[in-house]
């Protein structure tokens, strides 16, 4: 699923490495671990399962690392156009030196 996931993704979002994959899934289980659970990606993964606890659980593990994956590429994908839109407005605001 995740694998699926980052095929798709823009170029940029292909070189996160296996280790920001891995910081992404102790990221959620932490959060499960310490009792935080996100009750709409949870009860989507326990629609899935059809109501079996475990499969709900590892549905909901991909599903909220997933959208930790995709979080990260809506920052980068944001900081990207910011950076172009100042260096757009940067070489607008610069005047042609005058010749002399």
């Amino acid at each position: 699923m995740i694998d699926d996931l980052l095929k798709k993704f823009s170029k940029q979002q292909k070189f996160i490495s296996q280790e920001m994959l891995y910081e992404m899934y102790a990221i959620v289980s932490r959060d499960i671990e310490n009792g935080n659970r996100d009750v709409g990606v949870w009860a989507k993964a326990y629609a899935d399962a059809k109501g079996d606890e475990q499969v709900a659980k590892a549905a909901y593990i991909e599903l909220m690392v997933e959208r930790l994956v995709l979080a990260k590429q809506a920052e980068e994908e944001m900081s990207h156009q910011t950076q172009r839109e100042q260096r757009k407005v940067e070489s607008k605001s610069k005047t042609p030196t005058e010749i002399t």
